[in-house]
């Protein structure tokens, strides 16, 4: 899944390996890491949002080629 790597990208420290043996401390880590990533996505679809509006005020027709 992609959400999962993305995830994985944005986990610091450890390699992604969480080393605290607490349940509690394990499911902090893991809602601390879904946020980043939620955010981190958010911020990238505002801009992309953002970007796409600018070139189609500019006259540019938007398609695929630039959505992928």
């Amino acid at each position: 899944m992609l959400y999962d790597g993305f995830g994985k990208w944005l986990m610091f420290g450890g390699d992604g390996v969480i080393a605290e043996n607490l349940r509690h401390e394990q499911q902090k880590i893991i809602k601390y890491n879904q946020l980043v990533s939620n955010l981190t996505i958010l911020h990238n679809v505002q801009n992309m949002t953002r970007a796409l509006k600018e070139i189609a005020s500019e006259g540019v027709e938007i398609t695929t080629r630039y959505t992928g």
